[in-house]
C-alpha cells in the first residue's frame, strides 16, 4: 500500500513538472518612455491582468531604446509590446506581419494624443533670435521625437535642419532637460508635459491629435486563440461605464487605463504619410 502510494505521488509530481515546464510564457516589452522604475509602476498591474486573462506567466521585458525594443521584437524576443505610432509604422515597414491588438483611449475616452512643443519660459521669440535654442528630443523613433517636432517648429519657420538638437532617450529627460536649461524647448508628449506644469515646464505649441498607442503581438511566438482572448478581454472593459471595470484598471498606467477600442493597420496612414514627407534623417531610423 505504501509502495503504492509512492508510485502515485510521484507520478503526478512528475505531471507536475511537465504542466510547469510546459506552461506558456508571454513576454511583455512597453516602450521606455520614462524611467524603469516609472515603468514598472504602470505596468505591473496591467501584466498581472494579463497572466489572469491568459492563464499564462507575464514576464515584463525592458529596453533601454524604441530602436533595441524593436529588434526584440524582429528576433522574436517578445510576443506583446506597448508601441507608440511610429514605433509601429516602422515595424510593420519591415515586416507587416505583426498583429495590432487594441489601441487604448486617453484620459477623454478618445484613442489619440498629442505632441508638445514646450519650454520653460514660453518665449516663442527665441526660435528666431541671433541665439540658435538647443531642443532636446526623446527618441528617433518617438513619434514625438524629430518627427512631430518638426511639424511644430515650422509653425514658428524654424526647423531643426537648422536648430541644434540632441536625443535624451526619454519624456521625462526632455522636460528635465528644460528646466534645468540644458535645453530651450523640447519635443514631448502633451500628458507627460502636464505633470511637469507645476515646476514651471509651458506648453508653445501642440500636435493635431495621433491614432493611440497600441498593443501589439507578435503572431510567430503567441498563437491566434491567446491573441483574440486578449483582445476581447481588453475591448470588453469599460472603465468610463461601468464601475466593476475602473476598480480592474485603477492601478494600470495613466496610458492603459481608460479602456481601448478596435485597431487595423490603416489607422496609422496618417504616421505613414508623415513620415514619407518628412527629412527625418534616415541615420535615426
Amino acid at each position: 500500500m505504501r509502495k503504492k502510494s509512492v508510485l502515485l505521488f510521484l507520478i503526478a509530481f512528475h505531471v507536475f513538472l511537465l504542466s510547469v515546464a510546459n506552461a506558456q510564457l508571454i513576454r511583455f516589452a512597453p516602450l521606455p518612455m520614462v524611467a524603469e522604475g516609472e515603468m514598472e509602476k504602470n505596468f505591473q498591474p496591467f501584466r498581472y491582468y494579463l497572466s489572469t486573462i491568459t492563464g499564462a506567466e507575464v514576464e515584463m521585458v525592458h529596453f533601454q531604446s524604441y530602436r533595441n525594443l524593436l529588434v526584440g521584437l524582429i528576433d522574436d524576443q517578445i510576443d506583446l509590446a506597448f508601441l507608440g505610432p511610429l514605433p509601429y509604422v516602422i515595424l510593420t515597414q519591415q515586416d507587416p506581419s505583426y498583429v495590432p491588438v487594441v489601441r487604448f483611449n486617453n484620459r477623454d475616452g478618445c484613442a489619440t494624443y498629442t505632441c508638445s512643443l514646450v519650454s520653460f519660459d514660453s518665449n516663442e521669440s527665441r526660435l528666431n533670435g541671433n541665439v540658435l535654442p538647443l531642443i532636446a528630443l526623446t527618441e528617433s523613433m518617438s513619434t514625438c521625437g524629430y518627427l512631430a517636432t518638426e511639424q511644430l517648429l515650422q509653425r514658428y519657420h524654424a526647423s531643426l535642419d537648422d536648430l541644434p538638437y540632441y536625443y535624451t532617450g526619454k519624456h521625462s529627460e526632455c522636460a528635465l532637460d528644460v528646466l534645468r536649461d540644458n535645453a530651450q524647448f523640447a519635443g514631448m508628449k502633451t500628458s507627460l508635459a502636464y505633470q511637469y506644469q507645476n515646476l514651471g515646464l509651458r506648453i508653445v505649441a501642440t500636435s493635431d491629435p495621433f491614432p493611440g498607442f497600441l498593443l501589439l503581438a507578435n503572431p510567430r511566438t503567441l498563437d491566434a486563440e491567446t491573441i483574440c482572448k486578449i483582445r476581447t478581454s481588453l475591448l470588453a472593459l469599460k472603465p468610463y461605464n461601468f464601475s466593476g471595470d475602473d476598480t480592474v484598471t485603477a492601478n494600470w498606467g495613466e496610458m492603459i487605463r481608460y479602456g481601448a477600442i478596435s485597431v487595423q493597420s490603416s489607422d496609422y496612414d496618417v504616421i505613414r504619410e508623415m513620415l514619407d514627407m518628412s527629412t527625418l534623417p534616415q541615420g535615426d531610423l
